[in-house]
């Protein structure tokens, strides 16, 4: 195993608190990809960037960053910054609100997607809190595929 730096080590611990160790775990899985990109998010990214914390704190970073993220479209990458701001100090109802403010200046229907992912998310982290109410918001998700949309 490659030898890591203190930067590293700074980063993937940041890196851990904002995204959960087990999307650090899932994307570690890609370096026999792509090796240098774990190396640069941890140290570039989360290492040096988001240790910054004497500059901007992280709650304003998350922000930054799911802003940002609505705004490229990327909306994988926005649901997991949307589920680690859940689990740190980010409410429903602030996402929401931020997302609903967003849409004059960006646009409805990135909006719109942005809500979807905002959705996920909660749903994910009640899902991971309660195994069995998964179960069920998994038939009803199902259920509503079937159906297929409202009729006007």
């Amino acid at each position: 195993m490659a030898r890591t730096t203190r930067l590293y080590q700074q980063g993937l611990k940041i890196r851990k608190e904002i995204v959960g160790p087990g999307t650090v775990r899932r994307i570690k899985r890609s370096q026999n990809i792509a090796p240098v990109m774990d190396k640069l998010a941890n140290e570039i990214c989360y290492g040096t960037l988001w240790a910054r914390t004497d500059k901007l704190d992280l709650r304003s970073r998350r922000w930054l960053t799911i802003a940002t993220l609505i705004c490229l479209g990327k909306w994988r990458q926005l649901k997991t910054h949307m589920k680690g701001a859940l689990r740190a100090d980010v409410t429903k109802h602030e996402l929401g609100e931020a997302i609903t403010h967003m849409a004059i200046y960006l646009g409805v229907p990135q909006c719109f997607d942005a809500l979807q992912m905002a959705r996920d998310a909660v749903q994910e982290l009640e899902d991971e809190a309660n195994p069995k109410a998964k179960k069920r918001g998994t038939r009803r998700r199902r259920r509503r595929k079937v159906q297929g949309p409202a009729q006007p």
